[in-house]
């Protein structure tokens, strides 16, 4: 890019089916798309657009309100879910059960009559 146009494009090698790469080739980018979105996320932090305390679900949520089907089954802390949160891919989840213990798995678990706590 210069002065904010293309001015050169191009690819390199051989994907995994030993075709030529080209500039118009495509891989999938699976988890780098985490890191870009990260990056994006911490820009807009820079620029006093967002803070990392910002909450993210609930009626002051930067996302607003989830209306699933069955309204019963929101949990309530999703609505304390921040964008720091998001980005420790931490989800402000209770993680003083252990490292194992999940909130929708242990229910799973629960039904089936086994605990994560024992």
């Amino acid at each position: 890019m210069r002065d904010g146009k293309l001015v050169m494009t191009r690819g390199y090698g051989e994907d995994r089916r030993g075709k030529t790469v080209t500039s118009s080739s495509q891989f999938p980018i699976s988890s780098v798309s985490k890191s870009l979105t990260a990056v994006a996320i911490l820009q807009l932090v820079q620029n006093g657009q967002l803070t990392l305390k910002d909450k993210v679900f609930g009626e002051s949520g930067i996302l607003g309100e989830i209306s699933p089907w069955d309204k019963s089954k929101v949990d309530p802390r999703l609505a304390d879910i921040t964008v720091n949160h998001l980005l420790h891919h931490s989800a402000g989840w209770d993680h003083s059960h252990g490292p194992l213990y999940d909130p929708v798995l242990n229910q799973f678990y629960r039904r089936r009559g086994v605990s994560l706590k024992d």
